[in-house]
């Protein structure tokens, strides 16, 4: 089964579940109401936009939930999750309800 060609969430059953969303990734996620959350984000866009789309989601993860970023492991390092950490500890406010980020 190959859930990224066309038919592959039918077939995988979770086609109802799924809501694909098509253009710039800051804008697209700012246009969603603002009481959207998520359980699960997987972030697959331009790297450089990372640190922004991260802290988009996160403002609507709910309690528990999980953010996977496209690419962030190469060559056996974590430097885009560090760099990410590192920003989100100085923009995200401590009250926060997500626990701090480990690289």
């Amino acid at each position: 089964m190959d859930v990224d060609r066309p038919g592959g969430w039918q077939q995988a059953g979770v086609a109802d579940r799924i809501e694909l969303r098509l253009g710039p990734a800051l804008d697209t996620l700012r246009a969603l109401p603002r009481g959207e959350q998520f359980d699960f984000a997987f972030i697959d866009a331009d790297k450089t936009g990372y640190p922004q789309y991260y802290e988009e989601v996160l403002t609507r993860l709910r309690p528990g939930g999980l953010i996977i970023l496209d690419n962030t492991l190469q060559d056996g390092r974590s430097s885009a999750i560090s760099r990410m950490t590192r920003t989100s500890r100085r923009s995200v406010p401590s009250t926060t309800r997500s626990p701090p980020i480990h690289a």
